[in-house]
């Protein structure tokens, strides 16, 4: 072989070689460009998914919720009730549904009412609650038990998580996650194991002495009330009167839970914001026997506390507001009924 097709040859294997690694190439781009396109396809599908995941599980109102368990629960007992029927609603935490007997209210003044708290009610959950009530109810009085205002009301600025919380912001499904199990939960199944007769109100009859003495020592002391909560107090006072209701602040006895700090705090809430308040950890007149009177040392108050809570205020709020008495009404049977029920010790 001369060197001129020496030369040609080699020639056409370094073509041929070129070739080769461009169709490799090209093989690489082209397997790398699909996966790509495969890979924003996933993540278009993945977001579509979770912005309707997210409608889906958006809490009624669009309201900020902490325990979605229990507003949903509280919903579904306050629509249990025949609609426009309740005259008082009670809302907060333990303190509420531990002190306030509807049952005892009704038989003695003959208004009705619901207690809506749960346990360590948060005042956006105080909020939805109220507002869900509201759609069905047309209370002329909404009574706040006060300890939820010192219970902290998570802010996403408070989380460590910026991602999260950004993401919150804008995708309803990392808001309200933990929704899931509730959305494919009955109502029903939510109140199968209430008894709807107490209207709320949970009966204890245990007894554990509180020996701490004197709680209410007079200061110029003040513990703030939560910011988020105050926010949620506003709007709360702003549906109330858009609703023709009026917001009455209760404070319940309980050496555990409350201060002359708190009181003030509240007070000066109360006065600057035109709102009722009544602090009954200053209330002589109960009668409050701390050795027998409370289920847990002070904390809440058991089934005799309540009836002295219950007694006073239920006399109090039938007279400032000029609650009807309906007993002897037809329409309010069932009510004669179960409070028939309470006076025979049955409940």
């Amino acid at each position: 072989m001369n060197m001129s097709n020496m030369y040609a040859a080699y020639g056409w294997c370094k073509i041929y070689e070129r070739r080769m690694y461009m169709k490799k190439v090209s093989g690489k781009w082209k397997r790398t460009f699909r996966m790509a396109v495969g890979s924003v396809g996933f993540l278009a599908g993945l977001c579509v998914v979770l912005l309707l995941a997210g409608k889906f599980l958006r809490p009624k109102n669009n309201a900020d919720i902490y325990d979605t368990t229990a507003v949903r629960t509280k919903d579904a007992e306050v629509k249990s009730e025949v609609k426009d029927t309740i005259d008082v609603l009670f809302l907060g935490d333990s303190e509420c549904y531990s002190s306030f007997n509807p049952l005892q209210m009704f038989a003695e003044h003959g208004y009705t009412s619901f207690i809506c708290g749960t346990s360590a009610q948060r005042m956006c959950d105080s909020y939805a609650i109220l507002q869900a009530a509201l759609e069905t109810q047309t209370p002329e009085v909404v009574v706040l038990e006060t300890n939820c205002l010192f219970r902290s009301v998570k802010s996403k600025g408070d989380s460590k998580d910026y991602v999260l919380d950004r993401l919150s912001d804008h995708v309803e499904i990392f808001k309200n996650h933990s929704r899931w199990k509730d959305a494919f939960v009955s109502t029903n199944a939510l109140t199968k194991k209430k008894d709807g007769k107490n209207r709320g109100f949970i009966r204890r009859n245990t007894i554990k002495p509180y020996e701490g003495g004197a709680y209410m020592h007079a200061s110029e002391e003040r513990r703030m009330i939560d910011a988020d909560a105050e926010k949620y107090l506003l709007l709360m006072k702003e549906y109330c009167e858009s609703h023709g209701a009026d917001l009455v602040l209760v404070s319940s006895p309980s050496p555990k839970n409350w201060t002359y700090a708190k009181h003030n705090s509240v007070s000066d809430w109360a006065q600057v914001n035109a709102v009722t308040y009544e602090d009954l950890n200053l209330n002589d007149a109960l009668g409050i026997d701390w050795s027998a009177d409370t289920k847990d040392g002070g904390d809440h108050l058991n089934f005799e506390g309540a009836k002295k809570v219950s007694a006073y205020v239920g006399k109090w709020l039938s007279e400032a507001y000029g609650l009807k008495d309906k007993r002897n009404n037809p329409d309010y049977k069932h009510w004669e009924e179960d409070s028939v029920e309470y006076a025979s010790g049955k409940k």
